[in-house]
């Protein structure tokens, strides 16, 4: 009864009764599930989160000593709360439609239970890794996509009949979503291919790219994204999805999106800057090249000068001195 009444806290804090409801209609069992799911993920001393909290850490740890990742500004993980967890169950059984439909990232959903809840809700584990500029996703693109991206593995479709069994390697489990805020951003993401990224337009101002991984036999979701979306996210997470005045989140929409514009413009001028500098940088790169490379002209020319002179001392038949003239030796 603990459990049964600590979830029902949760369902009132998050002020969703009225999906419970719903829910409850498309699934007979639903709190019975939901007390199930809850011992199978927390309570247990072999609970499922303590497995995901070590392949989580055991994932973070590669990122941030992985060398090709020095240039990211930093990276955390995060394993799903009991609570989120209990929410989103919930929340996507509310939104079943009465009768089963064709859409499968809908559908999946009303086969979801006690016993396979880890293979449907893919983002138990998250790793967020976070980077200054915007062109910096190269970087971090390269290297999942030559760690992880299998060519004989294709991506998985169906999360129940396709989930890996046994010791399967990690791999690159599905298309990598792209959050776009701006449909012209596009391009700059196709350097990789044209067919590499399942695009989305984000109305709200979200910016990230996500990738599902299978490592150390769990799914894991790597999102991708700079300071400064970062920022806006946590603000809007914060401060409009908490909020369960409904009037008052509306108004707070309008403001996150006003914040996304500046976010997107204080990234902007942050990529200049970026730019800017890679350019100084190179070009301050190619006058050390140029003076090294005198040096060595001048060293050649010194060196040539001294043998000559040597020469000079050694025979005896040159009776004329040097007269100073270094042009005329060279």
């Amino acid at each position: 009864m603990e459990a049964a009444n600590e979830i029902m806290q949760v369902i009132q804090e998050a002020g969703i009764e009225d999906k419970y409801d719903k829910a409850c209609e498309k699934e007979r069992d639903l709190e019975k599930h939901l007390l199930k799911v809850w011992e199978h993920y927390w309570k247990n001393k072999t609970c499922y989160s303590r497995k995901c909290e070590a392949t989580a850490k055991q994932l973070l740890m590669t990122v941030l000593t992985e060398d090709k990742l020095k240039e990211i500004h930093s990276a955390r993980y995060r394993t799903k709360s009991i609570d989120s967890l209990m929410i989103k169950y919930v929340k996507k059984k509310a939104l079943l439609p009465d009768m089963p439909g064709t859409d499968y990232s809908i559908e999946k959903y009303r086969s979801m239970n006690k016993d396979n809840y880890y293979k449907i809700i893919t983002d138990l584990i998250g790793i967020r890794i976070l980077i200054r500029y915007q062109r910096q996703w190269e970087v971090v693109h390269e290297w999942i996509w030559e760690t992880f991206h299998k060519t004989d593995k294709p991506y998985i479709k169906n999360w129940l009949e396709e989930y890996p069994a046994g010791e399967t390697d990690d791999f690159l489990v599905e298309k990598p979503k792209l959050y776009l805020r701006d449909e012209k951003d596009f391009p700059i993401y196709q350097k990789f291919g044209k067919d590499i990224f399942e695009k989305n337009v984000s109305n709200e101002g979200y910016s990230s790219i996500h990738y599902l991984l299978w490592y150390d036999g769990k799914y894991v979701e790597i999102q991708v994204r700079t300071i400064y979306d970062e920022a806006w996210g946590e603000c809007t997470h914060d401060l409009v999805y908490k909020c369960k005045d409904k009037a008052r989140r509306v108004d707070l929409s309008r403001l996150s999106q006003c914040l996304a514009t500046q976010t997107q413009a204080a990234g902007m001028i942050a990529d200049m800057m970026f730019e800017k500098s890679q350019t100084t940088s190179k070009k301050a790169e190619k006058r050390v090249v140029d003076l090294n490379n005198n040096e060595e002209i001048q060293m050649a020319r010194y060196e040539k000068l001294q043998k000559h002179l040597r020469n000079m001392n050694k025979s005896k038949e040159k009776k004329q001195e040097f007269d100073g003239a270094i042009d005329n030796l060279i």
